[in-house]
């Protein structure tokens, strides 16, 4: 096993927004996905960071982030505790993913103060198009907060995914983000459009949601600009050896529901194990291997060592799946151009 340098984490899957094809927004009450209709609301205790940071396997981490396959980190109940909690460490750099559109501006000011903290602002276009991707949340309240947080000393970044319907601002939202003092610009070519189980066959998802009791459809549509198109849409599917992204960074992952994975990729193949039927289960590989080898992976009962070691044991045997190409989704996220691409433009 690699030795670890970074902690990637999503410490909640609660998330203030409604995201199209966001895995857990779907036609269910609430309009939430089937998964996370039967998953309930995940938080990591704090004291996970404490049994991390202190074990022998977690002595190298300089650098913590902050993702979210199902919620937005600083919707975590104790958010700023754990923040300061891993600052307080002597971790050089974290790095927050999020929509901002929520907690107050005393709350994000307070956040800025924290050394060697970044934030990476999802803004899907101005404030006419941010929400029609990134639903419920409100560009003012968010614009305050992007501005307390870089007030205050904190490192803003902005990401931006390119839709058809907000192409055209990818230009403006740049030179907007210079004026605020973000420290970068990057938009992102993504694959959210396509079918996933269909690579060959290039299709819009049908998106649906409910609202007020009527499943409604989203209109969310692929860049007509080929600049912002995905390799996938124009080369098709090309396959290459798999370069596990969590090996190359030497990260682990620590799940909301306070497990140790390799990445965020094999989160959902564990949850559909968890919490689906076995018939409607996508890409069950992964969550097989990790059955069949025995590996630890529930930080709760077992100290970090623990499972770093359960994990160096089987790592050959992994490697050796990598290479016959046996674990579906680490053939489509790291053997594959089927991924999201982030271009930095400033």
């Amino acid at each position: 096993m690699y030795e670890i340098i970074k902690l990637d984490t999503e410490i909640t899957n609660r998330c203030n927004a409604a995201c199209p094809q966001c895995p857990r927004t779907g036609t269910n009450t609430g309009g939430l996905s089937d998964i996370m209709d039967r998953s309930g609301i995940y938080d990591v205790p704090v004291e996970s960071f404490d049994k991390i940071l202190c074990s022998a396997a977690g002595l190298n981490i300089n650098k913590v982030t902050y993702c979210g396959n199902y919620g937005d980190p600083i919707m975590h109940p104790k958010a700023m505790e754990i923040f300061e909690k891993v600052a307080g460490y002597g971790v050089k750099y974290q790095i927050i993913d999020t929509n901002g559109g929520v907690r107050p501006v005393e709350w994000w000011s307070q956040l800025g103060k924290i050394p060697g903290m970044h934030v990476t602002f999802a803004l899907d276009g101005l404030e006419d198009t941010n929400h029609l991707y990134r639903v419920k949340t409100k560009w003012s309240r968010i614009m305050e907060n992007v501005q307390a947080f870089i007030e205050a000393g904190g490192t803003a970044h902005w990401i931006m995914i390119v839709f058809k319907h907000n192409e055209h601002q990818v230009e403006e939202a740049e030179q907007l983000s210079k004026k605020m003092g973000f420290e970068s610009f990057s938009y992102k070519l993504t694959t959210r459009n396509f079918n996933a189980k269909v690579p060959g066959n290039l299709r819009i998802n049908d998106y649906k949601r409910k609202k007020n009791d009527k499943v409604i459809k989203a209109d969310i549509g692929l860049p007509n600009n080929p600049k912002f198109q995905p390799s996938i849409l124009k080369d098709g599917l090309i396959e290459k050896p798999v370069s596990c992204m969590a090996e190359n960074t030497k990260q682990i992952y620590l799940t909301s529901d306070n497990r140790i994975l390799p990445c965020c990729h094999v989160q959902p193949t564990m949850w559909e194990r968890k919490f689906k039927p076995e018939e409607h289960r996508k890409e069950p590989e992964f969550a097989d291997f990790i059955e069949n080898q025995k590996v630890t992976t529930n930080l709760t009962d077992n100290t970090f060592d623990a499972i770093i070691e359960s994990y160096t044991t089987v790592y050959p045997e992994l490697k050796n799946q990598w290479d016959k190409r046996n674990l579906g989704v680490c053939n489509r996220k790291c053997g594959s151009n089927f991924k999201n691409v982030k271009v930095q433009s400033s």
